[in-house]
């Protein structure tokens, strides 16, 4: 609350500059558009929090052929203070095809924190999509889900799992 008072008063003096919120306050982006030929002004609100890791509840679901990626990846997580993580496989065996990070409602910031931790690129941060749509089950409270693929962190590349695989060489 203090951060958003300090940025208002900026904002009034003219300073400019950014403001940051201590970790674990809620931060509000508040943005108001006019149409001009009804004269009618629409002002919409999103909260946004980073909480301290460990209370970000957090899903690592394994999507990929590669046994204990999950445990692997929520270690990585427990390492940058992530302690309320559960690491399982995707519902009914699924494998996906591509890594995802995804967040609750409100939860953005925390999922580019856990993203980050995880060694995830930004550009797989995603909403979480309705019910239903993602392999994990149950959800329940997690604010963020990774959703592993053959492309996350510690999966290794093809040519890597290629190496892995068994060859048979057949003699003409």
């Amino acid at each position: 609350m203090v951060a958003v008072a300090v940025g208002i008063l900026l904002l009034v003096k003219g300073g400019g500059g950014t403001v940051a919120a201590p970790p674990g306050d809620q931060l509000v982006a508040t943005t108001t558009t006019s149409s001009p030929a009804s004269g009618v002004a629409t002002t919409s609100t999103v909260a946004s929090s980073t909480l301290p890791p460990s209370a970000v509840k957090v899903i690592v679901a394994n999507g990929s052929s590669v046994k204990g990626l999950a445990a692997k990846t929520k270690t990585t997580l427990a390492s940058a203070g992530y302690t309320n993580v559960t690491a399982t496989d995707t519902t009914a065996g699924a494998h996906v095809t591509s890594s995802l990070v995804y967040y609750a409602a409100g939860a953005d910031a925390d999922a580019k924190a856990v993203a980050r931790a995880a060694g995830f690129s930004l550009d797989r941060v995603a909403p979480l999509p309705a019910a239903g749509q993602v392999p994990v089950s149950p959800i329940g409270g997690a604010r963020v889900i990774l959703l592993l693929g053959p492309d996350a962190p510690g999966a290794g590349t093809a040519t890597t799992l290629a190496a892995q695989a068994t060859t048979t060489t057949v003699k003409k």
